[in-house]
Order: structure tokens, then C-alpha cells, then sequence
């Protein structure tokens, strides 16, 4: 005799086909690919199961509160809610047998067990009801012993396993929102820290290339120094511009020693002329236009930023210049 196997009898990771009672293929990991389907594909399910929940108890709500007149009609609302709300399990348990992973297994195992107390719900729902309705036809004479007979009893159970599978429901319900939130929330953290590794590496570029744009400016003005016939940028010594001026004094002042050493030998002979040869001395190295090499730089500036006033100077040096050779020239005369 053929028989189906049982879930019990099955192995721990293969799903029996109840139809068919063939054992399919183990479940595999799913690739990211088909791991992020399968989430899309499951929030999609559970949502159309919460809308379709909610309009049963909506419907087991609404038969609760019917008077007799009504209580088919609630019924009837109820029962065609309750069928749309398996039409949607039926689908959803389709598809997580057909993916067939260590997740859609898990999530089939939980629906059904949630499914079965919904369904003991609605079921007691209607049957409390119904009860209610023979009650209420009941002749007077039995109506007080159904009262407190199938009331008694049956009302009992079936309120008490209400509230049970009502908050069982809510908190399987709130579990898997729980879950669902926590799933979300890794994935945006993933790719918040994804967001900011590439900012920080745009940064890093961004500072790369100007950098490099400063290095390729920088080599091209040296080239054109260079093809000028200046001297590279990288031989020349980096000095700075109060060390070069030092050093040009330094190098005037050791230049015309020997002129203001003739001069103080002079000093006791004749005043005017010692102060001709200090003026000389001063503007021995003054030209109106001349220009001094900084250092060993390719740079001149004018000397005029040495010299303060230079010209004024220069024009009150030669007019006394003159006048001075006009009068030694009297005196060799006579």
C-alpha cells in the first residue's frame, strides 16, 4: 500500500509535498541576488495577509454585534472574508515552497502555525454564533437549561481560546513587523557606511588632483625658466628675502671698504671734501634705473626699496659735486 510521508518522517531539511509525497531537492542558501527577491517578494505577501486579517476581524466584529435579523448576512461577510484571506495564504504558501531556502522554510513553518489559530478563531467565531441563534429559537420552557448549559460551556471554551489565539496573533504579528524593522534597518546602516566610504574616498581624490594640478603648474613654469636660460627652480637655494638683503649689504659694504677707509684718513685735512668722499661712497653703487640680483635667485628689485629717496639724494650729491670741481679747478690756476 502507498503511502504519503509525513513532515515528522521527513528529513530536517527537505519539505514533503502533501499532493504528491515526493521529497524535493534540499534547501539551498540563496545568492544575494535571490536573497533580496525573495525579502521583496515576502513583504509583499505579508502585507496583502495583514489587509486581508483585518477585514475578518472587521467581519467577526460586526457578527458579534448583529442582532438575529442579521447574524446570516455577518455570517456570510465573514465567510467570504475569511476565504479571501485564504486565497492569499494559499498563493504565499506557493511561493515560499517554491523558493525552498533555510529562510522560506522557517517563515512556511510560522504562517501555517499562525494560519491554523486564525482558523480556530474565525471558526469559533461563527460557531458561537450560531449557538446564540438556536438559543434564541428555543421554546421558553428549554431556554433557561441551553443557557446554562451550552452557554456555560461552550461559550467559555470558545472565548477563552479567542483570547488566547487574538493575543497569540498579536504578538506573532508584532514579531514579525519587529523583524521586518531590523532586517531594514541593517541594510540601510550597510549602506549608509557604503555612503561614507565613498565620500571619504571623493575627498581623498579631490585633494589628489589638486595637488596634481599644482605640481603639473608648477613644472611647467619651471620649463619655461629653464628654456629662457634661467637656472631649474629645484637647484636654486631657498633664502629668505631679509637673509638675501643682508647679504647683498654684506657684500656692498666688504666692495667699497677701501673707499671709506681712504676717506677717514682725510678727515683731519679737509671736512667738506671727507664729506664729498662719504657721499661719494654712499652713492658710489646708485643708479637711477639700476637693479640688484636677489641672492642667486633669477629675480631683480629695484634698488630704490634698499635706498629710500635715492634721486633726491643722487641730484643734491652732484650739484655739490660740481661746484667743488669747479672751485679746485680756480684754485690750480691761480
Amino acid at each position: 500500500m502507498n503511502t504519503k510521508p509525513t513532515p515528522e518522517a521527513a528529513g530536517a531539511g527537505d519539505v514533503v509535498n502533501t499532493e504528491t509525497g515526493a521529497r524535493p531537492r534540499r534547501a539551498a542558501p540563496l545568492s544575494l541576488r535571490a536573497k533580496e527577491n525573495y525579502e521583496a517578494n515576502r513583504e509583499k505577501y505579508c502585507t496583502e495577509l495583514g489587509a486581508a486579517w483585518r477585514r475578518v476581524e472587521h467581519g467577526m466584529r460586526e457578527l458579534l454585534a448583529t442582532n438575529k435579523k442579521d447574524v446570516q448576512t455577518a455570517k456570510n461577510t465573514l465567510r467570504d472574508c475569511f476565504e479571501q484571506y485564504k486565497d492569499v495564504f494559499a498563493r504565499y504558501e506557493a511561493f515560499l515552497v517554491k523558493t525552498n531556502c533555510p529562510e522560506s522554510r522557517q517563515e512556511l513553518d510560522q504562517r501555517r502555525q499562525i494560519e491554523e489559530e486564525r482558523r480556530v478563531l474565525v471558526t469559533g467565531s461563527l460557531g458561537e454564533k450560531s449557538e446564540d441563534s438556536g438559543v434564541r429559537d428555543e421554546p421558553p420552557s428549554r431556554r433557561s437549561f441551553s443557557v446554562h448549559s451550552t452557554r456555560s460551556s461552550s461559550s467559555r471554551l470558545t472565548c477563552s481560546s479567542s483570547t488566547i489565539s487574538l493575543a497569540a496573533v498579536q504578538a506573532r504579528a508584532e514579531a514579525e513587523a519587529a523583524k521586518t524593522r531590523a532586517h531594514f534597518g541593517r541594510k540601510e546602516a550597510a549602506m549608509k557606511l557604503e555612503r561614507a566610504k565613498v565620500d571619504a574616498e571623493l575627498e581623498i581624490l579631490r585633494h589628489e588632483k589638486e595637488a596634481a594640478a599644482a605640481e603639473a603648474h608648477a613644472g611647467a613654469l619651471e620649463a619655461a625658466v629653464v628654456q629662457d636660460g634661467g637656472e631649474s627652480l629645484h637647484a636654486l637655494p631657498l633664502l629668505h628675502p631679509h637673509q638675501r638683503t643682508a647679504d647683498y649689504v654684506q657684500s656692498q659694504e666688504a666692495a667699497h671698504a677701501p673707499t671709506h677707509r681712504h676717506s677717514e684718513l682725510h678727515t683731519e685735512e679737509n671736512a667738506p671734501r671727507d664729506d664729498l668722499n662719504s657721499r661719494r661712497n654712499d652713492g658710489a653703487h646708485v643708479h637711477d634705473h639700476q637693479t640688484v640680483q636677489q641672492g642667486s635667485e633669477n629675480k631683480t628689485v629695484p634698488f630704490a626699496v634698499i635706498w629710500p629717496n635715492a634721486d633726491h639724494r643722487l641730484r643734491t650729491l652732484g650739484s655739490y659735486v660740481t661746484r667743488e670741481g669747479v672751485a679746485r679747478s680756480g684754485v690750480e690756476r691761480s
